[in-house]
């Protein structure tokens, strides 16, 4: 039994990191020149939601997974199924706020023009 919680707790740990290790392979670039116009700040906005959208793409797949132990190891508890679902939920929202941040760029740039 203490092989199988030690295992468990292993591949918890593991699935935590992986995503984190994914995006260590290619990270958004630094802007190269200094901010001297309009395009200056849209590289830079583009820097920031680039990085934005990594991270909230990672918590999300990590509130994904979290969500989906609570659900197995809930046992017909509806306080867990309710964490459960409450997890699911910020996953979603880190989703919706990821999509946001890219399309932030976008935005600025048809307004500008």
């Amino acid at each position: 039994m203490k092989i199988m919680k030690t295992s468990l707790k292993t591949f918890a740990v593991i699935g935590l990191i992986a995503p984190i290790l994914a995006l260590a392979q290619v990270p958004p670039t630094p802007p190269v020149a200094p901010i001297t116009s309009y395009v200056g700040v849209i590289n830079l906005l583009n820097t920031i939601t680039n990085w934005l959208f990594a991270i909230l793409i990672a918590l999300a797949v990590i509130f994904i997974i979290i969500a989906a132990f609570k659900y197995l190891t809930a046992g017909g508890d509806p306080e867990k199924v309710k964490s459960a679902n409450h997890s699911l939920i910020y996953a979603v929202v880190a989703i919706a706020v990821a999509i946001v941040a890219k399309a932030i760029p976008l935005l600025v740039k048809n307004i500008i023009g």
